[in-house]
């Protein structure tokens, strides 16, 4: 489910759909991980630099998500006494040898998964044109988005299951991406 609240709350920023519907999925995948609040906050961004922009609707929905965020965050503050998850907290080590692991995490997973080597070239190639400022397309949008999930494999020091659970959330941005 996660993958796909977060592929979907992307489609529905950048579709302008029903802001209700766009907020709705942002709270359901920002409850089913950890980390769900940070990826829809940098949705939000890509999504306000896209071509819709800033809208009614999508201030609305933005509006709407981080009510409903906000409030699990709170509850989660009044049940645990902590802000973030347990497994937030033991992935927050910045040693080195975590990012090294991050590394090696991407790195064997492009053995399988051919992700990370159709995003970081897509990557610079986006940031190249974005210099020139124009609104992000829905292509570029999906780069960027795949691209923090490399950012985050690394920064989290990877996985220790196999078959990258971590880059998986990324496949529906990928299939755009080449499409």
């Amino acid at each position: 489910p996660w993958a796909l609240t977060l592929f979907l709350t992307w489609w529905a920023w950048e579709r302008n759909a029903h802001p209700a519907v766009a907020a709705g999925l942002a709270i359901l995948g920002a409850a089913s991980r950890p980390e769900g609040m940070i990826w829809f906050a940098v949705i939000a961004a890509l999504t306000a630099l896209g071509p819709v922009g800033p809208n009614r609707c999508w201030r609305l929905s933005v509006a709407g998500s981080g009510a409903g965020i906000g409030a699990l965050l709170l509850l989660r503050y009044a049940t645990f006494g902590e802000w973030v998850t347990n497994t937030s907290l033991a992935k927050s080590d910045a040693a080195a040898w975590y990012y090294v692991r991050g590394l090696q995490y991407v790195a064997l997973n492009a053995l399988e998964l051919v992700l990370p080597v159709v995003f970081l070239p897509a990557a610079a190639v986006v940031v190249a044109r974005w210099r020139r400022w124009r609104p992000l397309n829905a292509v570029e949008s999906a780069t960027l988005m795949g691209r923090g999930h490399l950012a985050f494999a690394v920064a989290t020091g990877g996985d220790y299951l196999p078959f990258g659970r971590f880059l998986v959330s990324a496949i529906p941005f990928f299939a755009v991406v080449v499409a």
